[in-house]
């Protein structure tokens, strides 16, 4: 199948264009006929995908706080009794900023040719990977508004914690800056004029300080090329990072470094198990529930596990057994999902397993930002100590000179 753009005329003599997915044009006059509208042009796309092409500016003008003022003001609406069409039409005529304005005008646009909102999202720069499945959960569960003022409320929560670190990162920053503009000041200014003197006098540097000079001189002699490898590192890398195979493998790893990985896991998990309830509490059968419900999960790893859930509860295992087996889950998951499938109340279980999980990753994160931010402090602050260590160890050798 190919996409085929088209221009068209409603009963009304409403204008309309956008693009359908169809083997040929003749499949997509049929689909115009059927919606009642006049087709005035249909002709396949251009080779040249420009949305694609200019989607990283866009990325850039549209940021996550944008995002989030759109999903409440499209939770409220819809929860006044708007349809998904009327609410992206009100939400168009109050957005202000252009890039936003576009993005829910290429919305509404998908949604008014017969789209669903899901595929609408799919692809949009700015939208988060895990915001299309849970509004599909909301649409195939007929529960679209309370969906988006979840996805509101983990986004709000979300932009908090980024925010915390943000504010908590300002101190080591500044110190991080200052201490690199006095490690430059000692290594290109303040050392070599001690080494000429030294020089002139015959003697030798002390040891501390022949040290901070070696790697000014290591790093005026070598710096370029130590550049140059790793800006070619760094496009090895990147290219790495094109296949799977290699995301996969630095998702798992990253799953056991310590902080990190039980962070990514409570989050991601906590989202799955949230749109999990939502679908099963609006008549969604378990395995279709699930694979909806994985889109929302980021890390490949636990991507990988819930497919293999999926199989294994094709087979006749249970959702509780299965998430045990996997061993990435989180251990209060795998026992509330136990609790759920034994006394059939699966779906509050499950909700109140995403909302225990939700606070331990806002803990674990709590207690990192603790012991990092005084880790870096303490860091920066010995790395000054040896710096001006070094200095005053040469300023006394040369006064003993002078004895």
């Amino acid at each position: 199948m190919a996409k085929f753009l088209y221009r068209a005329l409603d009963l009304a003599g409403g204008a309309h264009q956008g693009e359908l997915d169809a083997i040929g044009p003749e499949d997509v006059l049929i689909e115009l006929e059927r919606r009642g509208w006049t087709a005035l042009k249909i002709a396949p796309p251009s080779s040249i995908d420009w949305r694609r092409l200019r989607a990283p500016l866009v990325r850039r003008s549209i940021r996550t706080r944008d995002v989030l003022d759109l999903t409440q003001e499209l939770a409220a609406l819809l929860k006044a009794g708007l349809t998904i069409d009327r609410a992206l039409a009100v939400t168009a005529s109050l957005t202000e900023k252009p890039a936003v304005r576009a993005l829910v005008d290429r919305l509404l646009e998908a949604v008014r040719e017969g789209r669903s909102f899901a595929d609408a999202l799919q692809g949009e720069p700015g939208i988060p990977a895990y915001y299309p499945s849970m509004v599909r959960a909301g649409e195939l569960g007929g529960a679209l508004p309370e969906v988006m003022s979840r996805i509101g409320a983990f986004m709000n929560r979300a932009r908090e914690l980024t925010e915390r670190v943000q504010s908590a990162l300002i101190y080591p920053a500044i110190l991080l800056g200052m201490i690199g503009f006095t490690l430059l000041l000692v290594l290109f200014v303040v050392l070599p004029r001690f080494e000429r003197l030294f020089v002139e006098a015959g003697a030798t540097l002390p040891l501390p300080t022949r040290m901070v000079l070696g790697l000014g001189h290591a790093v005026s002699d070598y710096g370029a090329w130590v550049g140059v490898v790793v800006a070619g590192l760094v496009l090895f890398a990147a290219r790495q990072w094109q296949h799977e195979r290699v995301r996969l493998a630095v998702h798992r790893r990253i799953l056991r470094v310590r902080l990190v990985g039980p962070l990514i896991q409570r989050l991601d998990t906590a989202r799955f198990l949230r749109t999990l309830a939502t679908l099963i509490a609006n008549g969604a059968t378990l395995p279709a529930a699930i694979r909806v419900a994985k889109g929302t999960i980021g890390n490949l790893a636990l991507v990988e596990a819930t497919d293999q859930l999926l199989k294994r509860l094709r087979e006749g295992e249970s959702l509780a057994d299965r998430m045990a087996q996997a061993k990435l889950y989180p251990r209060i998951a795998v026992q509330l999902a136990r609790v759920g499938e034994e006394t059939g109340r699966l779906e509050p279980m499950l909700g109140e397993a995403a909302d225990i999980l939700d606070r331990e990753a806002q803990q674990t994160l709590e207690r990192g930002l603790a012991v990092f931010v005084p880790a870096v402090t303490i860091t920066m602050g010995l790395l000054v100590a040896g710096l001006i260590a070094s200095v005053l160890v040469g300023i006394l050798s040369l006064n003993d000179l002078a004895f």
